[in-house]
């Protein structure tokens, strides 16, 4: 079998592994065993996506060593590619999904889920990450800029955020925005903003 040598996929292979490694090493110096499970499935799933995004990258680079891996829609993946998403929620466990565009009644808080991924298989350099949630258009929510790095296919996700709606009625949206000012170069630059919005009919 002829071995593919395309250096963009060794080298995002070769860094993937090296993590890995590191983390591998975190386990047998772990304090308890609960921790070292924990970090030995993180382990394993790293190895699977890993293995399955090996064979992936060398399926697509056969016979076209230089072309760029891309996604059905058509994403450049051996660039970066940062994507956000906004979830709301009627409990703190994240357990209820309110749907956009639905109407909540009854609910004293809610609570909102910020999660920003990167896409792309080259590592985010810092960039920084905002949020805010308005009603009636008026800001009620501002929680301070996140400055971050997130590393190949890594997701990272905000604390999350409890929103008072006791006595609001009305349209609330929930906004992210990633990448302010555009520093980091992407593949993508359309998913970088992404925002839910549903109504509130509180009484008490």
């Amino acid at each position: 079998m002829k071995r593919n040598t395309d250096p963009q996929i060794m080298r995002t292979v070769r860094e993937q592994a090296k993590e890995i490694h590191s983390l591998f090493l975190k386990c047998l110096h772990a304090n308890s065993a609960g921790v070292r499970l924990l970090k030995l499935k993180t382990v394993s799933m790293m190895a699977l996506s890993l293995l399955l995004g090996g064979m992936t990258l060398v399926g697509d680079a056969k016979g076209r060593t230089n072309a760029p891996i891309t996604t059905s829609a058509g994403t450049d993946l051996a660039g970066v590619d940062l994507e956000t998403m906004v979830q709301a929620f009627e409990d703190q466990e994240g357990l209820k999904p309110i749907a956009g565009g639905s109407t909540v009644s009854g609910q004293p808080f809610i609570w909102v889920r910020f999660t920003v991924k990167n896409n792309g298989l080259e590592n985010a350099g810092k960039f920084t990450s905002k949020a805010v949630v308005y009603h009636n258009g008026i800001k009620i929510t501002d929680p301070v800029a996140e400055t971050m790095t997130l590393n190949a296919l890594q997701s990272r996700t905000l604390p999350m955020v409890r929103i008072n709606t006791a006595g609001r009625s009305g349209p609330i949206s929930a906004v992210l925005v990633a990448d302010l000012g555009n520093f980091v170069k992407e593949t993508n630059e359309s998913n970088n903003k992404a925002e839910t919005s549903f109504n509130v009919a509180n009484k008490f």
